[in-house]
């Protein structure tokens, strides 16, 4: 019996899969797991050399990115465990994390899915769980206040139920899953994770958050650039998608509105004119 599958989905940056693999296998725990790396398209060299160097390793080769949730649906086919753990490639767990999360769902049998405590590499605490976005959290999420965060962290050090919790590692019970469903591949990337518990909540599970286990997401934060601002056009589309979604047609324009606003208020920086034109005309089109 597996009562672990641990689902990794790699795309183009082979040392930090072999520093999440790493923290894997120094894990001493006392369940049966499984390890499946889904590399969603990488094509570069070098990859299966590091899977080869990690024993059970049960790989997975897209031949083109399908984007993140669809990459986890693929990984997770592949599972036998009681639970399943999604992890980004670039997060490291620490000691003892796969017991704590293991053992903390097994005492709650409502519980569907899970999230540990997300830190950066200066151990800082990471925005990993919050409430379900609506249009007022939109304002603060399109214009980005500096004190966003402490609206949405609270009781960081106490276990506690929430809407949702981050896709970057996050556990979900299978029979969970065999209901719910898994992401919604129509979210290329971001919001794919809210989603899915926000469909978990419908359908009577629970979304936990547990402070005990630990894992350090190493995603850079730095300052806005060209690169940021493509990946801003995309959380944008997501969210958008979600509402549309979930709160009907007439919340999706309200926020569409909004964030055309955020771009066209974008487009007049000079330094970012022009991506911001892309994007207010990228979300234009968006029905």
């Amino acid at each position: 019996m597996i009562d672990l599958s641990v689902v990794i989905v790699h795309y183009c940056r082979p040392l930090l899969l072999k520093e999440c693999l790493e923290s894997l296998f120094r894990q001493k725990t006392k369940y049966n797991i499984e390890v499946i790396v889904v590399d969603n398209g990488s094509n570069i060299s070098g990859i299966k050399e590091i899977l080869d160097k990690f024993p059970g390793i049960i790989p997975i080769f897209l031949k083109k990115n399908l984007g993140y949730g669809a990459a986890c649906n693929r990984g997770f086919a592949k599972t036998k465990g009681e639970f399943t753990l999604f992890m980004n490639e670039d997060t490291v767990i620490q000691s003892k994390a796969l017991d704590e999360m293991i053992e903390f769902a097994r005492a709650k049998p409502l519980l569907g899915i899970e999230g540990p405590k997300i830190l950066n590499q200066s151990g800082e605490l990471q925005l990993s769980y919050g409430p379900f976005p609506t249009i007022i959290s939109a304002i603060f999420d399109i214009f980005k206040p500096k004190n966003k965060r402490k609206y949405y962290i609270k009781d960081y050090d106490k276990a506690h139920l929430c809407n949702w919790v981050t896709g970057a590692a996050f556990m979900i019970r299978r029979k969970t899953a065999e209901q719910v469903g898994l992401f919604d591949e129509n979210y290329f990337l971001y919001y794919e994770d809210i989603d899915l518990c926000f469909r978990t909540i419908k359908k009577g599970w629970e979304i936990w958050y547990n402070p005990k286990p630990a894992v350090i997401h190493k995603h850079p934060h730095n300052s806005r650039n060209e690169k940021d601002l493509y990946l801003e056009g995309i959380i944008r589309e997501s969210h958008l998608f979600f509402h549309k979604k979930h709160y009907g047609y007439l919340n999706f324009l309200i926020l569409k509105t909004l964030t055309l606003l955020y771009f066209l208020l974008l487009s007049l920086v000079p330094s970012y004119h022009e991506e911001g034109l892309k994007l207010f005309k990228k979300v234009l089109m968006i029905r």
